[in-house]
């Protein structure tokens, strides 16, 4: 199945590369404006296309392998997170707490970053800590970019919600699921976010008050 996803997912890619190209060459052969229009829409939805085949392509490993044990403190401090910070400063208290978590919890960190930088408004940090409500454990992570709007906190991890694939906080809940952990908005709007993870009791280990 991952051989013939991997391969679907390559011919598709093809095909909407000659539909994007053919396109532009006629829109820019024709003078109408509302063919230009229709065009490009049609350019528009070739390119979301494009862009939510290469997105779940990143998770046709989801819940393959066995979660396991997993510094989220390592996590920030890998390249491909710092490479996304560039004037942003990112801080965490989490220090050697570890969760118990699938395998792509790299990418529900790196995509909560990415949210970040992506829709926050002159977003200038990133905050990350942990405390226990009697045997749980809540990790947060919250952002001074401004915040998600009351009416949006639970929509925002509907599936296809958003300007881009819709499938980032999506399948952030979906990866975290997997070992019993839940993920929450309950950031300030016009302020901003601030995600809660809940921990099981029995999924975490090393937490220091």
């Amino acid at each position: 199945l991952k051989i013939l996803s991997s391969i679907t997912r390559h011919d598709i890619l093809n095909r909407v590369m000659i539909t994007s190209f053919y396109s532009e060459n006629v829109r820019d052969s024709i003078t109408d404006e509302e063919l230009k229009r229709q065009l490009e829409a049609v350019m528009k939805s070739s390119e979301e296309i494009k862009n939510i085949i290469q997105f779940t392509g990143l998770y046709q490993d989801l819940g393959v392998e066995a979660p396991a044990w997993q510094n989220i403190e390592a996590i920030i401090q890998s390249p491909i997170i710092k490479s996304l910070l560039s004037g942003i400063t990112l801080t965490s208290e989490l220090g050697r707490l570890e969760i118990y978590a699938d395998r792509m919890l790299e990418k529900v960190i790196y995509n909560l970053v990415e949210n970040s930088i992506r829709h926050g408004m002159n977003l200038t940090k990133i905050r990350f800590s942990s405390w226990t409500e009697g045997e749980t454990l809540l990790v947060t992570y919250e952002d001074d970019g401004g915040g998600v709007a009351g009416n949006e906190k639970e929509k925002i991890f509907e599936k296809g919600f958003g300007k881009n694939t819709g499938l980032g906080l999506f399948l952030i809940r979906e990866i975290l699921s997997i070992t019993g952990i839940t993920i929450v908005e309950k950031g300030e709007p016009g302020v901003g976010v601030r995600f809660e993870m809940t921990i099981p009791e029995g999924k975490y280990r090393g937490f220091t008050a």
